[in-house]
């Protein structure tokens, strides 16, 4: 072959065989695009939500049904797989995470990544938000890594990085989006309560020094702490069911007909929530202060509440008169209902001592978050914790707690 005469034709293919390589090159390079491609353009974006223009919330989670919520009034509702109210707090904090997404990097093109990132049917949470019939958003959320959690936006094979962790905030069970107060009232406004169960009744007031004494007609009882019925009143006066019974369990199987354990407690009316309480400040005992003894008494409301069979996992079923909710709570709160005379009485042979759970204001018990025995957020420990997981993990702890 005469190389000088056909150096063209070679190097035609040359350039050929060079050409295919650097399309397949191109080509396997984006089949195998890492999490982070590259900063968000225009095309990458996200739409801006407005909050308070949200009226319903879809959430579907892998091999579970959606559960649905809408805004009823001012309220939010779950509407399925069961009609109830909502926990208002879960549902803002889960408006809020959408109207505060972030864009910072596309974090991949290619659909062969929704699995690795967790933003395909089988792994990832989708969210929808509307408002009336308008869809504003339809995201698949995914895995959280390096500050940024993973979001796709259905139909688009497109992968975008957000700023900071939000799937928890989606990521729950129907459960944990129903309201699970119980009763929600000040510990402080509890005049009177009283404990009827197969070994006996026995029923307290507080006196003019607010210290809980035995009412009229009540057998004397020994070694008695009145520290202990403040403990109890505390842990009720704030109670959270941890679930609800499920739909076809009824009353009479739940053990809360005739022969479950009853508490009753008197509570000044409009006296305001335990969260209503937060932040009153000097100005508000001041104003209390001023009120005149000559004034109309305080009108009061009682809450009745039965405990009954064991539910699971050392749980009960509890329910709250004039409510047909069945709700499960922890063995920690029926005990507070489940009493006994030693249930009021100190230890023999030693001083009294304010237990878990006894802080008339609602602290927390010990071990928990910004406790003794656990830092808080900005403390010690594991740093790497995003500050929204450790505040769902908080919650959490303080459902395990029996709802303080």
């Amino acid at each position: 072959m005469d190389w000088k005469k056909n150096r063209l034709v070679i190097g035609a293919a040359v350039l050929v065989v060079l050409g295919g390589l650097a399309v397949w090159s191109i080509g396997s390079r984006e089949k195998d695009t890492p999490p982070e491609v590259g900063s968000a353009s225009s095309a990458s974006e996200l739409p801006e939500i407005d909050a308070g223009e949200v009226t319903s919330l879809e959430v579907r989670r892998p091999d579970e049904e959606p559960v649905r919520l809408e805004k009823r009034g001012e309220s939010w509702w779950v509407v399925a797989p069961v009609e109830a109210l909502a926990d208002q707090g879960i549902a803002s904090a889960a408006l809020d995470k959408l109207a505060e997404l972030e864009v910072q990097r596309v974090a991949a093109t290619n659909a062969d990544n929704h699995e690795r990132l967790e933003v395909d049917e089988a792994h990832g949470v989708r969210v929808i938000a509307k408002a009336g019939e308008t869809t504003l958003c339809d995201l698949w959320i995914g895995s959280f890594g390096g500050g940024s959690t993973m979001v796709r936006p259905e139909g688009q094979d497109e992968v975008l990085a957000v700023s900071g962790s939000i799937k928890f905030a989606f990521n729950k069970p129907v459960k944990d989006w129903r309201n699970r107060r119980v009763v929600d009232v000040r510990p402080t406004d509890v005049t009177r309560v009283s404990f009827e169960n197969a070994d006996g009744t026995w029923r307290f007031e507080r006196d003019a020094e607010d210290e809980w004494t035995l009412s009229e007609g009540q057998d004397e009882i020994e070694r008695f702490g009145p520290a202990k019925v403040q403990s109890a009143v505390a842990g009720l006066a704030r109670m959270r069911a941890v679930d609800f019974a499920a739909p076809d369990v009824t009353a009479e199987q739940a053990g809360l007909g005739e022969g479950a354990a009853v508490v009753r407690m008197t509570v000044r009316q409009g006296a305001g929530s335990e969260e209503e309480s937060e932040g009153e400040g000097e100005e508000a005992e001041g104003e209390e202060a001023e009120a005149q003894p000559d004034e109309a008494p305080v009108e009061t409301e009682e809450i009745v509440l039965r405990v009954g069979n064991e539910s699971s996992d050392g749980q009960y079923y509890l329910a709250r008169e004039g409510d047909e909710t069945i709700f499960v709570v922890s063995s920690f709160l029926a005990d507070k209902i489940r009493v006994n005379v030693e249930s009021f009485q100190t230890p023999e042979g030693g001083e009294e001592a304010p237990e878990a759970g006894a802080d008339p204001h609602g602290g927390a018990p010990p071990g928990m978050p910004g406790m003794p025995g656990m830092p808080g957020p900005g403390g010690g420990g594991p740093g790497k914790i995003p500050p929204e997981v450790m505040q769902q993990i908080q919650q959490q702890l303080r459902q395990q707690q029996g709802g303080h």
